[in-house]
């Protein structure tokens, strides 16, 4: 079993310097709404999690109420790409869904069944598309 755990530091840090700024800045009365809305952002978004077993890839993002997994028998291709973030988080694009909460790397899985392709972040995207490939390989053979 394989596990990779990347921090999004970038929104930690943003969140953190935005909270700060704006605790000097806005009426007293608005600070506990701005602070909620922080706070929810960092439990879904301050990292993403990604696990693979030899039946099924497995990601989670903060507190892992946004998930998602996929069969390996199912992935039909994966590579490595990098890309502009344009932010963090999830992201749509023309034919894809991005998840990622730091970089600019991502596995790119193409998934039976599926009309996107889903980009999941992690900093070492080629050690995923390997352990990919090589557990597929051994289910054919």
């Amino acid at each position: 079993m394989y596990r990779s755990v990347q921090i999004g530091w970038t929104i930690i840090f943003i969140l953190l310097t935005l909270m700060t700024i704006l605790g000097f800045t806005i009426p007293q009365n608005s600070l506990w709404l701005v602070g909620a809305i922080s706070v929810i952002i960092l439990l879904l978004f301050f990292r993403l999690t990604i696990t693979i077993d030899n039946n099924w890839v497995k990601f989670s993002m903060g507190i892992g109420l946004i998930n998602g997994k996929f069969p390996i028998k199912d992935i039909l291709d994966c590579k490595a790409v990098d890309y502009i973030p344009l932010g963090w988080g999830i992201r749509f694009r023309p034919g894809k869904i991005i998840y990622n909460v730091s970089g600019n790397k991502a596995v790119e899985l193409t998934v039976r069944g599926k009309n996107m392709k889903v980009w999941i972040g992690t900093a070492d995207p080629e050690t995923l598309v390997r352990i990919i490939r090589e557990i597929k390989r051994k289910q054919a053979s």
